[in-house]
């Protein structure tokens, strides 16, 4: 268990670096043709795909793993998603080495699109680690590398009950949003 938090804490320092450092190579990057001619902003994309790494912390255990997302947007400032993750289930009590834990969510995300960052507060509702049903609010931020390419990194706290007690589970996750189509 050390050895994940270890590793966690990596994957947020690095991401908290790529926070900083990114915003001003991502301007240069963006080419005028690539911004809407009104607001200097990085045209709307009408769909984007999310791959990346997972890491998820809840009662003590952590799990690591692929994770995936989908969202069409039905303006530019909101859209529907839909989130799905493999984890490594070997930490999990009572699954065997190797197995994997997924989760299947939906739900609503919210954009606020700036120069050279997009940022995003979403609720997801669906099956998370270790529970038949959660919903799970989370929020974060898109650098774009250029009007195709993001880089992300997200956090979402999912919160279950089971038996009259309440569960609650972390996830940060940080990779690559291709952004397709435009507005």
């Amino acid at each position: 268990m050390t050895n994940h938090i270890v590793l966690l804490s990596r994957v947020v320092a690095l991401s908290g670096t790529l926070a900083v450092l990114m915003p001003w190579t991502a301007a240069a990057q963006i080419p005028a043709s690539g911004r809407t001619a009104q607001t200097g902003l990085p045209r709307t994309p009408k769909a984007d795909v999310f791959a990346g790494a997972g890491f998820w912390q809840e009662d003590g255990r952590s799990l690591r793993g692929l994770h995936l997302s989908g969202a069409v947007r039905t303006s530019r400032h909101v859209g529907f998603v839909g989130d799905l993750a493999f984890y490594d289930g070997s930490s999990v009590p009572f699954f065997p080495p190797r197995s994997t834990v997924r989760t299947l969510m939906g739900g609503v995300r919210v954009y606020i699109p700036l120069q050279r960052v997009t940022l995003f507060g979403q609720l997801l509702a669906g099956r998370a680690p270790l529970d038949d049903f959660a919903l799970q609010p989370g929020a974060g931020l898109d650098l774009h590398v250029n009007r195709r390419v993001a880089i992300r990194v997200a956090g979402d706290v999912k919160v279950s009950g089971d038996d009259g007690s309440t569960y609650v589970g972390r996830r940060i996750s940080t990779g690559i949003v291709f952004l397709l189509g435009g507005q």
